[in-house]
């Protein structure tokens, strides 16, 4: 094979392994948050430890981080995290939750443009969750929580379980809903609130319809 055809055969297998290649690669935030959420879930107990530990840290409303710097304005102070301390002590341990690469996708779509929009909620282009996951080939059976101005992946889910301010602790009954089987996290710049994580979660990899066992 001479130089010229080896260097076309080069481009080639180049230009394959581009189009082929997973269109989403996971950060470490994005790795470390899918983690923190997995350890919640196998090990609620010593997660509500860790939540006494960061209760120690309030002065009112007011959170200091791990270096004693003010970290957090909330609305609730030290009720919520004892709060939810108490209802991780209620949990059993569940199931971790594998990556699924279809809700990653879905997750990384509502980073980019909430992110450049400054927009918070879960609707960006006039779609919600499932609508983006279907967008993305899969189907609409998914749940989302989304954390915003986050310092780190303990910070984010911390935040999200704490659910200081939202009425029902809706994003800690999605965390710890046992059915949940897959999720995929994708984390970036936000225009407003400097940063934001989305985790959508799925009783399936790709939000499908969970099948009822036969018989059941």
């Amino acid at each position: 094979m001479g130089r010229t055809m080896k260097a076309i055969f080069a481009f080639t297998l180049a230009l394959l392994s581009a189009v082929w290649a997973p269109a989403f690669g996971r950060s470490a935030m994005e790795t470390d948050v899918l983690g923190e959420v997995n350890y919640l879930r196998t090990n609620p107990l010593a997660y509500a430890r860790q939540l006494d530990d960061y209760a120690t840290r309030f002065e009112g409303n007011l959170a200091f981080g791990d270096n004693d710097e003010p970290d957090m304005q909330t609305r609730e102070g030290v009720r919520a995290v004892s709060e939810a301390a108490r209802a991780m002590r209620r949990a059993r341990p569940m199931n971790e939750m594998r990556h699924s690469d279809v809700l990653a996708q879905a997750a990384a779509d509502h980073v980019a443009n909430q992110g450049r929009t400054g927009q918070v909620g879960h609707m960006s282009n006039g779609k919600d969750p499932g609508a983006r996951v279907k967008a993305r080939g899969g189907n609409i059976y998914v749940g989302e929580v989304i954390a915003y101005g986050v310092h780190g992946a303990r910070n984010a889910v911390r935040q999200l379980i704490v659910d200081d301010g939202v009425p029902h602790r809706g994003h800690r009954k999605l965390l710890l809903f046992a059915p949940y089987r897959y999720a995929g996290v994708a984390c970036g710049p936000h225009r407003a609130w400097r940063n934001m994580c989305v985790i959508v979660l799925s009783e399936t990899r790709d939000g499908s319809p969970a099948m009822s066992p036969v018989g059941s």
